[in-house]
């Protein structure tokens, strides 16, 4: 009896934890601009996954995670990153490249993207 109640216990966290991703990704999906027709291509690569969109001149990196963010075959916590870098989200976009996504942890990601260099040991 009280593995099964453990067992709906768990169901249930999943379930809201499901939900809470359902709501993070969709709000990022908000924040993207329509792709525009002419722009700056930013390709990502996660493993297997590789994924490509275009960017107004003006655009920042926030808008690219905006966009990585919303996808589900991304991870919901998750830098983009040049070799070593860190690309944090105030960053402005300055040409065509191909970045690295890395899934991390919530508290990790905090911990990248507020740090002024965003550079890795």
């Amino acid at each position: 009896m009280q593995q099964e109640n453990k067992t709906e216990k768990d169901d249930k966290e999943l379930q809201k934890l499901s939900q809470t991703e359902v709501i993070i990704r969709e709000e990022r999906r908000k924040r993207v601009a329509p792709e525009p027709k002419e722009g700056i291509v930013i390709a990502l690569r996660f493993g297997e996954i590789k994924a490509r969109q275009k960017f107004k001149e003006t655009a920042l990196f926030q808008e690219v995670y905006d966009w990585a963010g919303g996808m589900g075959c991304m991870p919901l916590h998750f830098t983009l990153q040049r070799r070593n870098k860190v690309v944090l989200h105030l960053d402005p976009i300055e040409g065509h490249e191909v970045l690295d996504v890395y899934g991390r942890e919530e508290a990790e990601v905090k911990t990248l993207l507020n740090c002024e260099e965003g550079k890795i040991s």
